[in-house]
């Protein structure tokens, strides 16, 4: 199934936001504590709003899009923070009133630290350029499809024209999609949390990392 690649614009906020909700739904507890209610108009509203400002404020990020061919729908869609030479990974820290409480913006920051460690800690290790892969969904008519893997390839090839390497947080469910591409799995990871909060979902993932073009080539 064909795809269309495109940057995303301040019109595809919503839709993407929506996207994103109908994607994850209440399976993501790392998502669901970052985005609170997302599934509730005020919820949504505040989510599309966030997106729209890390679009306008975050030069290196690039939010890019899957469009279906067949039916202009979109199917999927990705952000990826693009480091040229030179440059820092300074994703900032969560800030904004959209928690109903201060134990969830206390418990939404401690994961958002603990989530982007790994990460951080890698471009500053291995220098710039470094290309990090923050978010991949796909719609669930269009999963298994094709759009993910040319999400994917989209930014596998940007990489390789820069030489940079990248990396990934990925559920179970993506590992062999980035392992098709080159990513390999450094680490598998249950986010630490104080005793306080040990009764809630857990937060577990896998640190990816895809080396410069050659070495990703070695690696498939």
């Amino acid at each position: 199934m064909p795809f269309t690649i495109l940057p995303c614009t301040d019109a595809d906020m919503p839709p993407a936001f929506a996207l994103v909700t109908e994607t994850f739904q209440h399976e993501q507890p790392y998502h669901d504590a970052l985005w609170p209610e997302h599934w509730k108009p005020d919820g949504q509203k505040a989510g599309v709003a966030r997106f729209r400002a890390s679009c306008r404020s975050e030069p290196n990020l690039h939010f890019v899009k899957a469009v279906d061919d067949a039916s202009g729908q979109l199917a999927g869609l990705v952000r990826y923070y693009v480091l040229p030479h030179g440059e820092e990974l300074d994703e900032g820290e969560l800030e904004g009133d959209y928690w109903p409480t201060e134990e969830e913006r206390e418990y939404a920051c401690h994961l958002y630290r603990e989530y982007l460690s790994l990460r951080r800690r890698t471009v500053r290790e291995v220098g710039t350029p470094f290309v990090c892969l923050d978010m991949l969904t796909v719609h669930p008519h269009f999963q298994s499809r094709g759009a993910g893997s040319s999400l994917v390839k989209w930014g596998t090839d940007m990489a390789d024209g820069m030489g940079a390497e990248m990396s990934v947080e990925s559920s179970f469910l993506g590992l062999n999609v980035y392992k098709k591409y080159g990513y390999g799995v450094v680490e598998e990871i249950t986010l630490p949390v104080p005793e306080k909060w040990e009764d809630r979902p857990k937060v577990h993932f896998w640190f990816m990392r895809r080396g410069k073009k050659a070495e990703a080539e070695a690696s498939t």
